[in-house]
């Protein structure tokens, strides 16, 4: 290849390279997808009574990056113990993803939920009024819409989690949750109230033997 030759063919080269930059735009990831619990208002502290089967989770994926993402996985997600009684315990943790989720794509803002169902079970058979803490964690893998600096397509693979606090308990006995806050009982407002009155004519009687 002549010099002439080598010339034109670099000059063709950029020409296409910059044709192929130009229609294609440069997507570079801002922003990011997140996986978290949708509220329970029936159950907002996640208490489950031991020997009940199908309890279930639900997780909501949002897309908060800015461009499109798809979910290529929901992963069986991981259980760890934290406190109290290991037999007061969460078992046969599945996925349920009936919409579904997995193979997805969600535009910017868009979401998709799946539910983590699991069983809550006292492995020592025994009625001992305790409980279990434990931690689950979903996982979600995505893959982003993003472009290099030539506009030719390159996903950005990612793994979305969240941790979720469930709390298994005995339920023949009575259970307070300790993240509860107190709340006292009628009694105990009764008597606070009752006393008021002589507090304010003591306060009065000082301020007449001052004066």
């Amino acid at each position: 290849m002549n010099p002439i030759q080598h010339t034109l063919t670099a000059c063709l080269l950029f020409a296409v390279l910059t044709t192929a930059a130009q229609a294609a735009p440069i997507v570079f990831l801002t922003g990011s997808g997140v996986v978290n619990l949708r509220p329970d208002r029936e159950n907002p502290n996640l208490l489950f009574p031991e020997n009940t089967n199908g309890n279930e989770l639900i997780f909501i994926i949002t897309n908060n990056s800015n461009t499109n993402m798809r979910i290529t996985n929901i992963l069986d997600p991981t259980f760890r113990f934290l406190s109290g009684d290991r037999d007061d315990a969460i078992a046969n943790l599945t996925i349920s993803d009936t919409n579904p989720c997995k193979g997805v794509t969600l535009v910017p803002t868009d979401v998709c939920a799946f539910s983590i169902l699991f069983d809550a079970v006292d492995n020592s058979g025994v009625n001992d009024s305790d409980f279990g803490r434990w931690r689950i964690t979903p996982r979600v893998s995505v893959s982003y819409a993003t472009t290099n600096t030539l506009g030719v397509s390159v996903p950005t693979p990612a793994l979305l989690t969240t941790n979720v606090r469930v709390t298994v308990f005995d339920p023949a006995a009575s259970f307070n949750d300790p993240g509860a806050d107190a709340v006292p009982e009628p009694s105990t407002c009764y008597l606070l109230l009752s006393a008021v009155p002589f507090l304010i004519v003591g306060k009065l009687r000082r301020r007449q033997n001052r004066n």
